[in-house]
């Protein structure tokens, strides 16, 4: 199964996540980004933490303006989404940056 669905998301024009909660985890989100499917969603709970609005995705506070902004995905750059999702998000980067807040809380 991880095989097809990483080939719809990445053939995917947009990954669309229209929240109505505050979305704790991103693991979707993250997915999509490293596929190369730009992000459309509220921003709320986690997105607005995961996508950089203009670069990897649209985010909106307004249910009303997803269609407008799946529409507007276009301009976003698959490349980009990638790039800052494997700079972001590998495993080796996320495990630095838990290390670096593990240490500030000993501190």
């Amino acid at each position: 199964m991880g095989k097809a669905r990483d080939e719809l998301v990445a053939g995917a024009r947009v990954a669309l996540f229209p929240l109505r909660w505050n979305e704790p985890g991103g693991t979707a989100v993250v997915e999509s980004l490293a596929l190369g499917t730009p992000v459309v969603g509220i921003g709320r709970g986690c997105l607005p933490e995961l996508v950089e609005h203009g670069r990897t995705g649209l985010l909106t506070t307004a249910e009303d303006e997803l269609g407008d902004l799946v529409e507007a995905v276009g301009v976003l750059d698959e490349r980009e989404c990638q790039e800052q999702a494997a700079r972001r998000f590998t495993p080796a980067v996320m495990a630095a940056q838990y290390l670096k807040i593990y240490e500030r809380l000993i501190a």
